[in-house]
């Protein structure tokens, strides 16, 4: 009598076979792995060498820049020297051409004062306030006072250039030192008149240049017939 045995007996599964050592598989693994990590390494290598070299060019511009950066500020400080200078310098040049204005109005002031103060009038004194001037004086008569103040009203400013002559009549009063002077106060004492004066004095505008000549327009053609 055949008895089979349908039952499957366990069956131990078989084991793959890993390559030897010196089998040609295990020699291409490792020189794939030792050319990866060569790779691997010269590629570091070739990294760090650029970027060390990138490191050392921008540390060179940045010393350049900041050399270039003193020297600017050595020339901005010059610079801004040379701007106070100029203006200390202006100012000083405003100062000296104001002063010789006043010099020379001073001058002619005192001047046209002189001229036109009368016999039996003395001035004690003359106070300026910019343009007003108040006289302080005594004379021995009202008459002399109203020529002195006359003779002030009717100073006319000097010819031009040109050689016309400024107009000093009361509607016209630019062309006078002192185109307004009026009497303040008079008090008679012992047959001595002390009295004061308030005036404004005037000099002469700048005259302006001549504006330029403009070339005579031709004449319009006829019409025709």
């Amino acid at each position: 009598m055949i008895r089979i045995n349908l039952l499957a007996g366990e069956r131990t599964p078989q084991k793959t076979k890993k390559a030897a050592p010196g089998e040609p598989g295990a020699v291409q693994l490792y020189l794939f792995l030792a050319v990866f990590v060569l790779g691997s390494i010269a590629a570091c290598v070739f990294g760090w060498l650029y970027m060390s070299a990138r490191i050392r060019t921008l540390d060179s511009q940045i010393q350049v820049a900041q050399a270039r950066k003193a020297e600017l500020e050595v020339i901005a400080k010059q610079v801004a020297e040379f701007e106070r200078q100029e203006k200390l310098l202006e100012a000083k040049l405003k100062t000296i051409r104001e002063l010789k204005a006043l010099q020379k109005s001073a001058v002619r002031l005192v001047d046209e004062i002189s001229t036109a103060l009368p016999e039996f009038v003395w001035l004690e004194q003359m106070d300026q306030t910019g343009s007003g001037l108040k006289f302080t004086g005594k004379t021995n008569n009202f008459n002399a006072i109203a020529e002195f103040i006359e003779k002030l009203q009717d100073a006319p400013h000097p010819a031009r250039s040109d050689g016309t002559q400024p107009s000093c009549d009361p509607g016209q009063a630019a062309g006078c030192w002192f185109p307004s002077v009026t009497l303040g106060t008079s008090t008679d004492r012992d047959r001595i008149i002390t009295f004061t004066l308030d005036a404004s004095f005037q000099p002469p505008p700048p005259e302006t240049p001549p504006a330029a000549q403009q070339p005579a327009a031709a004449p319009a053609p006829a019409a025709g017939n």
